[in-house]
């Protein structure tokens, strides 16, 4: 029989014991025959902690959030618990001290409706009560997962599968702005873009929570960019997942960011790993924009994708992490971490961005696979819009700028867009 796989969130340290109170906890119910996860006895020496943390929090049945007075100030537990419900982990509110507003912190983590058992004093009762409760709840999370891979296997969130335009051609069309407004060229990419070649940025669509696609599950571009970033054997079979890994690491090491994230704003990560097929297409990041807002709690309507009014400013918003990223000379990693420390040691070599590719926003598991042409539009008028008024031309450094349409269709409606508001330069 299947064990069930429970991830205790707490506040670590010395502080009235919460560490022996978990302890206690965990002792408990690894007695009782679960499978439980607590950072300071299952860390695997040599591995990342952060990665470790919140895969194993993926993989739980449920999330038991011990409660007491700093509980609610810890950054982690709250980065804990915002990770546990992006992947749809049922959590269950363990209060462990009494001394304290514990209605308070569970409005503070939006679980005011929610349960919540009490081992404060470790008594056999209230032992028995906490497993009761995780055998009533244990499968909710299974349940709450299955509900959403239908809700977007369905309705809006279908995504309609494309033979892709063959072979990827990145100079499609090439186009210019009118009266020479900018030096940075235009072009219209044809096929997958996770083959393209010498593309120093990717633009990822992804939902506001950073869940990249799962590789198995669909042919959208997160989960492609996520199947070719990763580290793999010569037999396929992935052995680190470096895409997610990194965007986990950059979501919660880094206090720029808060889950979920807003619609059109930007989380950089590196092309995945250094042996990766990204890697050796020579692409260099990954920039994963918000395209899709999630809403855990809204059933089938619980996907809204990027409006039009949104388009540009997402597209903005990735030119401005350009000019960013070229500031840094490269260092887009939070501090104290391995790649913080690889970038800062590769700083004077640092070559400026030239070039990024957008795909189109939204029109995979979006919902808006049957707007090409108007998100296409709003992406020309965007990339326009933006190097026209671009201000401080000595930090712009892009030479070209990829529209990539994944089909033969779809890039025929793509050059229709940009014909209508660039010009296009004849070779």
């Amino acid at each position: 029989m299947t064990k069930t796989h429970i991830f205790i969130s707490y506040k670590t340290g010395d502080q009235q014991g919460l560490t022996a109170s978990a302890n206690a906890i965990r002792i408990y119910l690894e007695s009782q025959g679960y499978d439980v996860w607590m950072d300071k006895s299952d860390l695997v020496s040599g591995e990342a902690w952060t990665s470790q943390i919140y895969e194993a929090i993926a993989r739980s049945d449920l999330l038991l959030l011990l409660l007491a007075a700093p509980t609610a100030d810890s950054l982690y537990v709250r980065r804990e618990v915002d990770v546990a419900r992006g992947a749809q982990v049922f959590i269950l509110p363990v209060l462990i001290r009494e001394d304290f507003d514990f209605a308070a912190a569970l409005k503070q983590f939006d679980l005011q409706d929610v349960q919540v058992e009490r081992v404060v004093r470790g008594t056999q009762e209230e032992y028995d009560r906490l497993k009761a409760s995780i055998e009533n709840n244990k499968f909710k999370t299974r349940d709450r997962q299955e509900k959403w891979l239908e809700a977007l296997l369905g309705g809006r969130a279908n995504p309609v599968f494309k033979t892709p335009y063959t072979p990827p051609t990145k100079h499609h069309s090439v186009y210019v702005l009118p009266d020479g407004a900018s030096d940075c060229k235009i072009y219209l990419a044809a096929g997958d873009i996770s083959q393209m070649r010498g593309i120093d940025v990717l633009v990822n669509p992804e939902n506001s929570y950073m869940q990249m696609a799962r590789v198995f599950e669909s042919g959208t571009v997160s989960s492609k960019l996520r199947l070719h970033g990763s580290r793999r054997r010569r037999s396929g079979q992935i052995v680190e997942d470096t895409l997610q890994q990194e965007l986990y690491q950059q979501i919660t090491e880094s206090d720029e960011y808060a889950i979920p994230i807003s619609m059109g704003y930007v989380v950089p990560t590196h092309a995945g790993h250094p042996t990766s097929r990204l890697a050796r297409n020579k692409a260099r990041y990954v920039f994963h924009v918000v395209s899709v807002s999630v809403d855990y709690e809204a059933g089938e309507r619980s996907i809204t994708p990027i409006p039009d009014e949104r388009i540009g400013e997402a597209v903005a918003n990735c030119l401005d992490k350009v000019i960013e990223v070229d500031r840094a000379r490269g260092v887009i990693s939070p501090p104290g971490t391995a790649l913080y420390a690889q970038e800062m040691a590769a700083r004077d070599a640092y070559e400026p961005i030239d070039s990024i590719i957008f795909p189109l926003l939204g029109t995979g598991r979006g919902g808006r696979q049957r707007e090409v042409s108007a998100v296409a539009r709003q992406l020309v008028l965007g990339i326009r819009d933006y190097l026209v008024n671009q201000a401080d031309p000595p930090d712009f450094c892009l030479k070209a700028i990829y529209i990539c349409a994944y089909s033969e269709l779809d890039a025929q409606l793509v050059q229709a867009e940009m014909d209508a508001v660039l010009q296009r330069r004849r070779r």
